[in-house]
């Protein structure tokens, strides 16, 4: 049974919202949770990790464009929440990139992140591309490693 519920929890975190069907977890209704909280850093906190590195996919000032939402009215007409956090998923992305950065400077957080400009999206294939974004943040990773910059106070990047 916990291999079976396991199973059930992986799937719903790869639950992608509108291209998947909701995923039950113990009868629960999920999707992915990044449809309600993309980075968890506040959890983290909230959770008593009070010193964090975070990494992320995009460069220093990226900010998801805020735009209307729209779903037509049968997909997730069950799950009004769903719906509600799909609309605000921006708006809280971008909320909380803010106070990654607030983290960041403060020195609470060390934030890795690519510092060349993205050139692959989320359906690249490019072997070429992503090998690049890859040893990009492997570098990076590296660097800190080697130069003992896990020093809280001191913003890395």
């Amino acid at each position: 049974q916990d291999a079976d519920r396991l199973v059930d929890i992986c799937c719903a975190s790869c639950t992608l919202p509108v291209l998947c069907p909701v995923t039950y977890v113990d009868g629960v209704p999920m999707v992915d949770g990044g449809v309600c909280d993309a980075i968890p850093i506040r959890h983290a906190i909230d959770d008593g990790f009070h010193k964090n590195v975070i990494i992320l996919t995009r460069n220093k000032g990226y900010r998801k464009e805020e735009k209307d939402f729209w779903l037509p009215g049968f997909i997730y007409r069950r799950y009004p929440a769903i719906r509600k956090q799909l609309k605000l998923r921006y708006r809280n992305y971008n909320e909380v990139l803010d106070y990654i950065d607030e983290l960041e400077a403060k020195g609470d957080a060390i934030v890795i992140r690519p510092q060349k400009k993205m050139e692959v999206g989320r359906t690249t294939n490019d072997r070429k591309k992503l090998s690049a974004l890859y040893d990009e943040g492997y570098a990076i990773g590296r660097s800190i490693v080697e130069n003992n910059r896990f020093d809280f106070k001191t913003p890395v990047i």
